[in-house]
């Protein structure tokens, strides 16, 4: 929790008392041994202190971090002065198995990536004293996993910005032949530039390269990775490409987004059964405000086989940035615009009701009105009761006989009837005359 190192045997932070458990080794562990179920051991002495130490033209001032097998340390160009970062191998397990390759090989698949979301790689030496070391830039910012467990689950657009160029950076590498293999919080590197943040993805480590053979890097026996973000396949140690860097990016986001890992284990054999077996959960059931299209993707990340996964970290982009375009709405705000939806519709129904039945008020009353008077002038109610649609063509404008007594108690329930119902304005009765063409006109502009 607070980034130290703890004694795997005692369980226990010696900073800050926190009590480590299965799950939590299984977070940050690198290397796995399969028949012991916990991470490798470290050796028991602490490392040395570089501090001041010249590597090359670098003089090293201070240490920045420490990992499994290498120390990280701000250093200076004793002549130009520039700052870097230097990561040391550490001469305690340099001759254990693989690990001088492997760190090699780290600066090699660094050293070709000349991308702006990967951390670059300027040097690499070795030195009598200390060992090997790689020359990086320096940055500023901190780790992803060092901002979730401060901040907790990060806004959607934020997250997504941040995949995005995570994606762009792995994006890269495939393009070049190279499955990371380790990505995990951890290995995100976040700082500012111009007010945007940026990301830099690190730690190559055990990086694959898909034009090479299997090595011993690779070879059955041990897994590479953090268990908690490998894919299912990385798991097996078959077939482990592109796809499997796409699944860990879905772990990713899922963290980021809810705080919560999609699927989790607190010993190595129930871990390995709930990657193969388990489905997540929808990330809205931790937090509803995530919208469906963003978890649909990730959901689709997470995808037991790779085949059902993206197809490429550029797809899986696009993908990202369309479900960003979609509403972003919480099921509790998608629910009372509805209520709200339904309160203005009910609105607009009464408002046509009523209007309806007034007219038909109109309509009677006016009616009745022609039967018992219709040698009176036309009032107000029976011009507007003798409006026609727009539709209706002039030729059913002809004068109608009045209608009986009978008739106008019950009003006509066609359109038709109604139309021709009510006598145009222009005509007293039966026997007059048609409509001249001076008050068509007019009746039609009223």
């Amino acid at each position: 929790r607070c980034r130290s190192p703890v004694d795997l045997p005692t369980r226990r932070c010696p900073v800050d008392g926190f009590e480590v458990d299965s799950s939590h080794v299984l977070a940050v562990a690198t290397t796995i041994e399969p028949n012991s179920g916990l991470p490798s051991r470290r050796p028991a002495s602490a490392p040395p202190d570089l501090g001041g130490a010249k590597l090359g033209r670098y003089v090293i001032e201070s240490l920045l971090g420490r990992g499994g097998m290498a120390s990280v340390w701000r250093a200076v160009h004793e002549e130009l002065g520039g700052a870097v970062a230097i990561k040391v191998l550490d001469k305690r397990v340099i001759d254990t198995e693989d690990a001088q390759e492997r760190f090699l090989r780290e600066a090699k698949v660094s050293a070709r990536l000349n991308h702006d979301h990967v951390v670059k790689v300027i040097d690499f030496a070795r030195d009598p004293t200390v060992g090997s070391y790689i020359v990086m830039e320096l940055l500023t910012g901190r780790p992803l996993d060092r901002i979730l467990a401060e901040s907790g689950p990060l806004e959607e657009r934020r997250a997504i910005a941040l995949a995005l160029q995570i994606a762009d950076a792995l994006g890269a590498a495939h393009a070049s032949g190279i499955v990371h293999r380790d990505l995990k919080p951890a290995n995100i590197f976040v700082g500012r530039a111009l007010g945007t943040e940026v990301v830099k993805v690190v730690d190559f480590g055990i990086a694959k390269l898909s034009i090479e053979k299997a090595t011993a890097l690779t070879r059955p026996g041990k897994l590479f990775g953090t268990p908690l973000y490998m894919s299912p396949e990385q798991w097996d140690n078959a077939g482990v490409g592109p796809a499997s860097d796409i699944y860990s990016l879905g772990v990713v986001l899922y963290e980021m987004l809810t705080g919560h890992l999609p699927i989790t284990g607190s010993v190595m054999t129930e871990m390995a059964k709930n990657i193969a077996l388990t489905s997540p959960r929808s990330l809205r059931t931790y937090r509803a405000s995530i919208s469906p299209a963003v978890d649909r993707v990730v959901l689709r990340c997470l995808a037991k086989e790779a085949k059902e996964r993206f197809a490429s970290m550029e797809e899986l982009a696009n993908a990202l940035r369309e479900a960003q375009r979609s509403p972003s709405r919480s099921v509790t705000t998608t629910a009372a615009q509805r209520i709200a939806q339904h309160k203005r519709n009910a609105i607009v129904f009464a408002a046509v009701a009523v209007l309806g039945i007034a007219g038909g008020f109109i309509y009677a009353s006016t009616r009745a009105s022609r039967v018992t008077r219709a040698s009176d002038p036309p009032s107000a109610a029976t011009s507007i009761a003798a409006v026609l649609p727009p539709s209706l063509p002039s030729a059913e404008v002809a004068p109608s006989p009045p209608p009986s007594a009978t008739a106008t108690s019950a009003p006509s329930t066609t359109a038709h009837r109604v139309h021709h119902a009510v006598k145009p304005t222009g005509a007293r009765d039966a026997g007059a005359k048609p409509v001249k063409k001076e008050d068509d006109d007019l009746l039609r502009k009223n």
